[in-house]
């Protein structure tokens, strides 16, 4: 009798549980609205697909051109040196954090919004504020905390 007792607590418990647990797809906000789940669609939204910069972002912003002296000063913020890699190990640790604002602080140019934009619209951006300051200036921008989640 006590073995019968427990055994059926054991399954109640293991019910409520496994019950509790299950999230209905409609929930997840990801899986909605997947029109075209073939695999050339599926090609076609990951090329599409272009991250919106945030809070909190952290941003590797580099600065090239054709004048040597101006670019010294515009990078001094992100420590690049002109004619280095930005991808090297040196100027890896250090970014524009997009703060709570929406905004990230650039030598020359103040705040900047930075929210809000993709990483290509933030590139025109600065290009265009850049023409006062040097000739023919190059914007790079990377995302230096960017992180994703695969499911299966």
């Amino acid at each position: 009798m006590i073995y019968h007792y427990r055994f059926s607590l054991v399954v109640i418990t293991f019910l409520t549980f496994s019950m509790m647990s299950c999230v209905s797809s409609k929930k997840v906000v990801y899986l909605n609205n997947l029109s075209d789940t073939t695999a050339g669609g599926l090609r076609n939204a990951k090329t599409d697909f272009e991250a919106r910069i945030q809070k909190n972002d952290l941003l590797s912003i580099a600065i090239g051109g054709s004048n040597a002296e101006d670019l010294v000063a515009l990078n001094s913020g992100s420590g690049v040196i002109p004619g280095s890699t930005a991808g090297s190990a040196s100027s890896a640790s250090i970014g524009y954090l997009v703060e709570a604002d929406g905004k990230i602080q650039l030598p020359f140019l103040g705040r900047v919004q930075a929210e809000g934009l993709t990483r290509l619209q933030l590139e025109d951006t600065l290009t265009r504020l850049l023409k006062d300051y040097t000739k023919n200036p190059v914007v790079n921008v990377k995302f230096l905390n960017y992180g994703f989640s695969i499911l299966g």
